[in-house]
């Protein structure tokens, strides 16, 4: 084999592998993909903070927009829990531009009360879930969450299910994860 030859097959194989780049490439680019997190954290309210909140965040990483319909989590016991009525940045339906984010939340009371009615306790393991109008899901990774500790603090504190929409919105630091998508 002679030098010739293995220059000649070093340029076929980068024609090919350039090739099959500049084909896919695009495609990818133009797929819709939306991040989604989940985390505890609080409403900056005129009166202070407010209760804990679950706070389910989307960030459009595509280059088209995605419509969101619909939010809700995924709760050991009883599988998806969709809610029909969730506070945010923005009203559902929305149409997410390419690069920007909308926060949902959700009083972390409430959360710990869906958990209870399916008979979980303690620290479970919950899912933050996103639909957009062709009915695909994107999820979060699993997020821990302590039942029994937003219980309690139900317990010794009213309920109230309207929330006063923020001026901003301060996160506790818990980490929150990359999206993979499914279909339901």
């Amino acid at each position: 084999m002679t030098l010739w030859n293995i220059l000649i097959g070093a340029v076929a194989c980068y024609g090919a592998a350039l090739s099959t780049y500049l084909l896919v490439a695009p495609r990818i680019k133009l797929q819709r993909s939306l991040q989604v997190h989940v985390t505890i954290g609080y409403l900056n309210q005129s009166a202070g903070l407010s209760e804990p909140m679950l706070m389910i965040s989307a960030t459009n990483r595509g280059q088209k927009p995605i419509t969101l319909n619909a939010v809700g989590l995924n709760l050991p016991g009883s599988g998806p829990v969709m809610f029909l009525r969730t506070e945010g940045d923005v009203s559902m339906p929305h149409a997410l531009a390419s690069s920007k984010t909308c926060r949902f939340w959700i009083p972390a009371q409430r959360v710990a009360r869906a958990l209870k009615e399916s008979g979980a306790s303690g620290r479970v393991r919950i899912v933050g879930l996103l639909a957009d109008e062709m009915d695909r899901a994107y999820r979060s990774r699993s997020f821990r969450f302590d039942r029994d500790a937003y219980e309690q603090a139900a317990a010794t504190e009213p309920f109230s299910a309207a929330v006063v929409a923020p001026a901003t919105v301060v996160s506790s630091g818990v980490s929150a994860a990359p999206v993979t998508s499914f279909k339901w």
